[in-house]
């Protein structure tokens, strides 16, 4: 047992404490949290299988039918918050971290964004040189640097909708029930691996995974959705930008 007062008490309560405030805030239940990830897995794949096709036969192009997908499969994460979440029990979205106090979020979301940017780095400078191309991260289309609509609706897309909508969806709603059940380090592991998973791309498994047990610390350390939205935000910006200015 750890005396009082000692340095690695202290941090221990600070951490409880911090479950607590997560946690004890929500009136959702686990059982909202598996709905939600059903609705969202049988959605997805129905938009994946059936719309996907029926837009190629209507005439879609190999850019717009991507773009159009991912903002449909965002509006699913926020529909499924919406259906299973706060506002189901009288809250409002401030339960999920969304509150107007911003004090401290910029701050810890550029530290994360920096976290997740040299793990990035890190992981595909190894994985070119020692590992199969297989678990490279996926480049974005060029067609998206073309300039006009597609570019504006691409940066919309990748780097204001799927931001917002995954850091609702995984951290605001899914990680405090998580947490709550499991504690911290195996709740967030668990919403990191499903957050990873919904990238559905081998090359993007690994570092979607530490990215989200970053963006799960952030919001865990702030309380706050919108330190990980920019956590986010600034590392989608970051790629879209990169894509952007190499064409």
């Amino acid at each position: 047992m750890l005396p009082f007062g000692s340095p690695h008490y202290n941090t221990r309560c600070k951490l409880k404490s911090k479950t607590i405030l997560i946690t004890e805030k929500i009136s959702w239940s686990p059982l909202d949290a598996a709905k939600a990830i059903g609705f969202v897995l049988v959605v997805g794949l129905l938009l994946i299988s059936i719309l996907g096709p029926i837009l190629i036969v209507l005439g879609g192009d190999a850019t717009t039918l991507p773009l159009l997908l991912s903002v449909l499969l965002e509006g699913t994460f926020l529909f499924a918050v919406w259906l299973f979440g706060p506002w189901r029990y009288g809250q409002s979205w401030g339960a999920l971290g969304m509150s107007l106090r911003m004090s401290g979020s910029v701050y810890w979301g550029f530290l994360a964004f920096m976290a997740i940017f040299v793990v990035s780095v890190v992981y595909t400078s190894l994985v070119s040189s020692f590992g199969p191309d297989t678990l490279l991260p996926p480049r974005m289309s060029d067609e998206f640097s073309n300039g006009g609509v597609i570019t504006t609706l691409a940066f919309a897309v990748i780097v204001l909708v799927a931001p917002f909508a995954e850091e609702t969806f995984f951290r605001g709603f899914l990680l405090p029930v998580f947490v709550g059940r499991m504690g911290f380090v195996k709740g967030a592991c668990a919403v990191s691996l499903l957050f990873a998973a919904g990238h559905m791309s081998l090359g993007l498994l690994a570092p979607a995974f530490v990215s989200g047990m970053i963006l799960a610390w952030v919001y865990y350390k702030t309380g706050s959705l919108w330190a990980s939205w920019i956590a986010h935000t600034a590392q989608n910006l970051l790629a879209f930008v990169a894509t952007v200015s190499s064409n």
